[in-house]
């Protein structure tokens, strides 16, 4: 399934870049993060508590920054396990100069595998666009409290 979502970030698109690429405050945007460990270049090790819907639980997988067109955008591709569900995607995060701040785009692809699989695509769209509305909502707020 797909994902699509934006918001205006008040701050510049510099600014916003050093911050995605920094794992510490990355991690915060991502929703339900516990745990984001170095594993590698760009890649990293996962503990997410994710509580919404049919896709609740606790998580454990990975995460990838990929395809890197500094400081425009680049993929972020993951993979998550619980007992029974498996969970995978990757975003293209886009960053544009919008007037005075950043306009930060995310498309997305997910898919779900397992007994949450089951439940029904509609189920699981809405949580997945959910997740996509927290990762953009925890960005905005991160920048933006920065000043």
């Amino acid at each position: 399934m797909n994902v699509a979502g934006a918001c205006y970030i008040d701050a510049d698109p510099a600014r916003v870049w050093a911050g995605l690429m920094n794992p510490e405050l990355l991690a915060l945007c991502i929703p339900g993060c516990q745990q984001m460990e170095a594993t590698g270049d760009g890649a990293y090790a996962l503990k997410l508590k994710v509580g919404v819907g049919a896709v609740s639980g606790t998580y454990t997988g990975t995460v990838r920054i990929e395809d890197v067109d500094e400081p425009r955008s680049f993929r972020l591709a993951g993979e998550g396990k619980r007992p029974g569900a498996t969970v995978s995607g990757s975003g293209l995060i886009t960053i544009t100069p919008e007037g005075g701040g950043t306009r930060l785009q995310v498309d997305g692809e997910a898919m779900v595998a397992g007994i949450i699989a089951r439940v029904g695509q509609r189920l699981i769209g809405s949580a997945a666009h959910l997740l996509m509305d927290q990762f953009l909502h925890s960005a905005k707020a991160q920048f933006e409290s920065q000043g």
